[in-house]
């Protein structure tokens, strides 16, 4: 429960920073972005080393990877303003919720 509520608050703090905002909101959103940064990656940390093989972890972590830099570099390539690419983000961890929040449902799993 506290990954996904970390990425959906992350979400919403992007996504409320991709409009018109002040210093300070700006300030509170990047703060609150890297409050759930800071819960996220511990929580799938710990995550990972439990369904992961170790035999074969770092050959899925950089597959993994993949993917999210080539996201990252389509962002920055072909989005022009920085708005435009917080939306991005925004929209994108709004997906990957709910879609963990899928995941935990279709397996009968209590998350953690």
């Amino acid at each position: 429960v506290l990954g996904l509520s970390s990425l959906a608050l992350a979400g919403a703090a992007s996504a409320s920073r991709a409009g018109p905002a002040g210093v300070p909101a700006a300030l509170a959103c990047f703060l609150a972005f890297e409050l759930c940064i800071g819960i996220y990656f511990p929580c799938i940390s710990a995550l990972k080393s439990e369904c992961v093989p170790e035999e074969i972890r770092s050959l899925t972590y950089s597959l993994y990877r993949v993917p999210l830099n080539a996201l990252a570099l389509a962002v920055l390539l072909f989005v022009p303003s920085s708005s435009n690419a917080l939306g991005i983000c925004a929209t994108t961890l709004a997906m990957v919720a709910v879609l963990a929040a899928s995941q935990f449902r279709r397996l009968g799993a209590k998350p953690t």
